[in-house]
């Protein structure tokens, strides 16, 4: 049977991170029983690149073109894009020709980890291919870069494809930033916390007050399977509890806690 008591000073902080950056939205459920801009001026000129606003939920056709900084190669395109809300991004490919590359940058244009980085699929037999690829990522600006491995000939004056977006709504009501104890997010002796982990964003901190011993209870899921940590502080930032490498997409931790000093 669950009993409620009054919250009154801090007691615990609980850290979650993702070891993986390909993560997804993850749900918590807990409760408490006693017991354009200068960036983009700067990307434009520092390399051979034509800066692209990308429209969401839309097709759009492109091509790489012969360089004008550097005649041995085909140019490189910047599809910039702005998310006023984190949540998961899709992108569908077509083209006919192999060797295009992709990766996700951010708003300064610096590439933000190896795994949002691929190659559009091509199918040599069929001589086209299409791929579908997405992102969890924060609110913010970003850019899609496209680029190709292959040297420049005339016969192939240029390399196109198309791209479709689709953006779905995280729909997180934690509060961000919240990386670290300063920045931690509020947690009640019940209720759903609704986060996301992303390219750029794979570390959580929730507090909690109590004033008196408490066995917290945190239910973890996720519709994607992302292993995770899970780590608990005191007050005084000593480590009380922690779960390491989970890779589960649900999972509950029994967590005591105590007031004051742990």
């Amino acid at each position: 049977m669950k009993k409620k008591s009054t919250i009154n000073f801090i007691s615990g902080l609980f850290i979650i991170s993702a070891l993986l950056l390909f993560c997804g939205i993850c749900k918590l459920n807990v409760y408490a029983d006693e017991d354009n801009n200068d960036s983009t001026a700067e990307i434009a000129s520092s390399g051979p690149y034509r800066i692209i606003d990308l429209p969401i939920g839309k097709t759009i056709d492109g091509a790489l073109i012969h360089s004008q900084n550097n005649r041995r190669y085909y140019d490189g395109i910047l599809y910039k894009f702005t998310l006023t809300k984190s949540g998961k991004m899709n992108f569908s490919t077509y083209t006919e020709f192999a060797g295009i590359d992709y990766n996700i940058l951010d708003e300064d244009g610096e590439k933000i980890y190896h795994g949002c980085s691929g190659t559009m699929y091509y199918n040599d037999k069929l001589g086209m291919g299409r791929d579908d690829f997405y992102f969890h990522i924060s609110k913010g600006t970003y850019y899609l870069e496209i680029t190709s491995r292959w040297e420049y000939t005339d016969d192939c004056p240029e390399i196109s494809f198309e791209i479709s977006t689709k953006f779905t709504d995280a729909k997180a009501n934690e509060g961000e930033p919240n990386d670290d104890f300063k920045d931690a997010t509020i947690l009640g002796r019940e209720g759903k916390i609704r986060g996301q982990f992303s390219i750029s964003d794979v570390k959580d901190v929730y507090k909690i007050n109590v004033n008196k011993k408490l066995i917290f209870t945190l239910k973890y899921t996720s519709e994607n399977d992302v292993i995770y940590d899970i780590e608990v502080f005191d007050k005084n930032g000593d480590s009380t509890y922690k779960d390491t490498y989970v890779d589960e997409k649900t999972s509950v931790h029994k967590i005591a806690l105590y007031p004051g000093a742990l």
